[in-house]
């Protein structure tokens, strides 16, 4: 009990220090660039999600569903991104990927539930192949949250035209699932009335 409690100290602890590290570079290199301290504070802050900032509604919302003012938040920070300098190559790229992974589970022999929807809806997967009993072998890299759904999108689109368009609403489910599961900030638990509870 004393070693799990030790490593999870240990990894909040990093943690912080990754994160903290982080915002100081991001407020030198604004002050660095002519912001003022409070305007270089400001960007540090507001790098991720501030935990601080929040409104009358995301007050209440908080108070039933556990995560709600960072989910917002999050989905916030993701359109800010997106809309940005570099958000046509994010999709661009997202798109791409999503359509290569399709074609790459293909390749490899992989049927429409190998690996699990939701393995792929938030990984890279890499097929490794299949073992002696034909079940396949696969490495997962786990994508970030909110981005996931660029490269998800153009993978169930791809999956669905390569399978000559069949199950349809098993893939209209899949993507409905995924942006919910992505974007809801009271959270997400599939087609259940658990969706729409508050958190006890």
């Amino acid at each position: 009990m004393g070693l799990g409690r030790a490593t999870f100290e240990w990894l909040s602890d990093y943690n912080d220090t990754m994160e903290n590290a982080v915002r100081l570079a991001a407020y030198k290199v604004a002050l660095k660039n002519g912001y003022n301290k409070d305007e270089a504070a400001s960007i540090a802050k507001n790098l991720t999600v501030n935990f601080n900032r929040k409104g009358q509604i995301g007050t209440q919302a908080g108070a039933l569903y556990a995560f709600f003012n960072a989910g917002v938040q999050g989905t916030t920070r993701l359109i800010e991104t997106l809309r940005g300098p570099a958000g046509n190559k994010i999709i661009a790229g997202g798109l791409l990927l999503g359509a290569m992974q399709a074609a790459l589970l293909a390749m490899a022999g992989f049927d429409d539930e190998e690996p699990p929807e939701f393995v792929r809806e938030r990984n890279i997967v890499i097929p490794l192949g299949k073992d002696e009993n034909g079940k396949g072998k696969y490495l997962t890299f786990p994508m970030p949250l909110g981005y996931h759904v660029i490269p998800g999108t153009s993978r169930i689109l791809t999956e669905w035209a390569m399978s000559g368009f069949k199950k349809t609403p098993e893939r209209i489910a899949d993507l409905t699932s995924m942006y919910l599961d992505a974007f809801n900030p009271i959270g997400n638990a599939g087609w259940s009335v658990q969706t729409i509870a508050p958190t006890f």
